[in-house]
């Protein structure tokens, strides 16, 4: 019986998977660049560019932001805001109501490493994404690009075909968690000879109880 539960629990040792989703980025600062976005303001969305440079599993976004009665969308893509985009860049795509302050959505993601935009529109109400021209940021996986896009007018047959502006030396406010994805650990050459062993005492065990 000790036998049968001394290699249970090694096998659940090998096979524990990562724990829980860490802060892998976050950018903070003083609200000193928000740009007044949605239905009544000139500019109908903001979008974030950032680089992964690790692949990332379990990924959720958390955004800081401002909502008066106010709905929109959010997506990510793979590369830029541009004319020539592509429906395939898009990676995910979720709508809100009503937010008000840091809010998670785009959860349960994996990034590999490349460019991504993360954006969010405003199709009704008024409000804003938070932007910081002074900005505190943490993490390494993660390089987010000095300036954001403001979107003046928003495409209705795919948001990465807006008109955007640039908004030049800040940063939109957002974390991301999740975790750093690595290479499985290989199992130590002697760990067979080691199971070997004890099943062949069990045996040995059972064999004297006879």
């Amino acid at each position: 019986m000790r036998l049968k539960a001394l290699i249970v629990g090694l096998a659940f040792v090998l096979a524990a998977g990562p724990g829980q989703a860490a802060t892998l980025f976050s950018v903070d600062g003083n609200r000193d660049a928000t740009t007044p976005i949605g239905e009544g303001a000139p500019d109908k969305g903001a979008a974030q560019t950032f680089e992964v440079t690790q692949t990332l599993t379990d990924v959720a976004f958390s955004f800081d932001m401002t909502c008066n009665n106010c709905a929109g969308e959010l997506r990510l893509i793979s590369g830029r805001m541009s004319p020539t985009a592509t429906i395939f860049q898009e990676i995910f795509d979720t709508t809100y109501t009503g937010w008000e302050g840091a809010q998670s959505a785009l959860s349960g993601l994996t990034l590999m490493p490349d460019t991504y935009t993360l954006i969010m529109t405003m199709t009704t109400g008024n409000g804003g994404w938070r932007g910081t021209t002074s900005p505190s940021i943490t993490g390494s996986a993660i390089t987010a690009e000095n300036g954001y896009l403001v979107l003046n007018d928003v495409d209705p047959n795919f948001v990465p075909w807006s008109g955007t502006t640039p908004y030049a030396d800040a940063m939109l406010k957002f974390t991301v968690t999740g975790n750093v994805a690595t290479a499985p650990v290989p199992l130590p050459a002697s760990l067979p000879l080691l199971l070997a062993a004890l099943a062949g005492l069990g045996l040995i065990r059972r064999r004297g109880r006879g």
